[in-house]
């Protein structure tokens, strides 16, 4: 009989609550940003196609900085302080009148959203029980998954009013990220100061806490390791999940003939999706190593959109249809499966007292990916190679899934030799 799963506590819990009320805001503005800058502000396509490439500069430079935050003044006070910067960079949008402004304003939103990310995890696994961490962050996925799916659903019934409504809703937005910060800081979040490495150094500092046989340790090889992780979310980021909002609508009503309705309801299934999944496959993620949870992922991204490509060889009918539908429900799986495995290895080789940088080199993935990806698909889709796009994003998930599959054991240990650290204090002096 097998041990009873430790759940999430109270503590946990109420932070994935109170990080899936704040999506609601998020679901209002992020799927409606380029609308807005291009019928309101009067940009044209290419320059809010600018706007988001500042947004994924802006966090790519802040990253490093929040992780150093993470890591002198804890997690919980670098969430509130990033979230504050993502309300300012929000509410921003609601007073832009032209490219500057906007391009500043996702700047700023960008580095407040990156700083979140690499300050959340932390928060998330120093406030749940040291068995439920995969758990938590895969249940987060999917309760937030659900507040950004209700906020969206919301937006498209507000937004169908006047242009005024366009900008309210960015204030909402912002008083969204205002109100998560409030509720950390009324749980006491910003009191706990370094639980999270506090924790860590317990445990790593234990000799009866050595890793099981099989296990390699990495404390000199920590850096590459790191290097290797961000180097395959950012090709998954690029290939797969930025790719949902870009090649898949763009493929689905051209090539495939399918109407607006059918790509709406697609993407309501994969919200739904991704909540029936977590509840399928979640005790199956814990029980993996995250280098196997994350290869099948890979994989199932990968048949994605070998499916979104024959759903083109018999364009406008019922069977294109069911297929793109059913290709949006499996890539919830494969969401399930990647979305705790890559940070919890990122957890597992991070040195104490390091956790936070290091989430915030590997965070820099999610600024690169969703700026290189559909920039890259919506040209070749533009030029009619849509279905050499899907053949080689398949491709490129395969090789993900073989990268990823050799990443066994990583589990940072102490290690005289460690020259990690000295590399990173190097770069963070430069």
């Amino acid at each position: 009989m097998s041990a009873p799963r430790p759940g999430l506590g109270r503590r946990g819990r109420r932070i994935v609550l109170a990080f899936g009320l704040s999506q609601l805001g998020s679901g209002l503005t992020h799927p409606y940003l380029v609308l807005y800058l291009h019928h309101v502000v009067r940009l044209s396509v290419a320059s809010s196609g600018l706007v988001l490439a500042a947004c994924g500069i802006g966090g790519a430079v802040a990253g490093w900085g929040a992780g150093r935050l993470v890591d002198r003044y804890g997690s919980g006070t670098a969430v509130l302080c990033t979230l504050a910067v993502s309300a300012l960079g929000t509410a921003a949008f609601a007073l832009v009148d032209g490219l500057g402004a906007a391009l500043g304003a996702g700047a700023l939103y960008g580095a407040g959203m990156a700083g979140v990310w690499t300050a959340f995890t932390p928060l998330l696994a120093s406030a749940v029980p040291h068995g439920a961490v995969t758990r938590a962050l895969g249940v987060n996925y999917a309760v937030g998954n659900v507040g950004m799916a209700l906020g969206s659903a919301a937006g498209s019934l507000l937004l169908s009013g006047s242009a005024a409504v366009y900008r309210w809703v960015f204030v909402a937005d912002a008083a969204s990220f205002l109100l998560f910060g409030m509720a950390l800081a009324a749980f006491g979040e910003a009191r706990r100061v370094r639980a999270a490495a506090s924790g860590d150094d317990r445990r790593h500092s234990s000799p009866a806490d050595a890793p099981p046989p099989g296990v390699r340790t990495r404390g000199h090889r920590a850096t590459r390791d790191l290097l290797a992780l961000t180097a395959v979310n950012t090709v998954l980021v690029a290939v797969a999940l930025s790719q949902l909002t870009a090649v898949f609508p763009a493929w689905a009503t051209g090539p495939a003939g399918a109407s607006t309705l059918v790509v709406g309801a697609a993407f309501t299934v994969n919200s739904v999706a991704v909540v029936v999944w977590q509840l399928l496959l979640g005790r199956w993620v814990e029980r993996q190593r995250g280098s196997v949870a994350a290869a099948l992922g890979s994989v199932l991204f990968a048949v994605v959109w070998l499916a979104v490509l024959a759903a083109g060889r018999r364009p406008g009918g019922t069977a294109a249809a069911v297929t793109l539908v059913a290709a949006l429900a499996l890539f919830a799986a494969g969401e399930v499966l990647l979305a705790p495995s890559l940070p919890e290895m990122v957890r597992s080789i991070a040195p104490p007292g390091w956790e936070g940088r290091y989430f915030g080199v590997f965070n820099i993935s999610w600024q690169i990916g969703p700026v290189v990806g559909p920039s890259v698909a919506t040209a070749c889709v533009g030029r009619g190679l849509g279905a050499p796009l899907l053949g080689g994003l398949a491709a490129a998930c395969l090789l993900c899934a073989a990268g990823v599959s050799r990443m066994t054991g990583m589990q940072w240990q102490p290690d005289v030799r460690d020259p990690s650290r000295r590399v990173l204090e190097e770069v963070e002096k430069r």
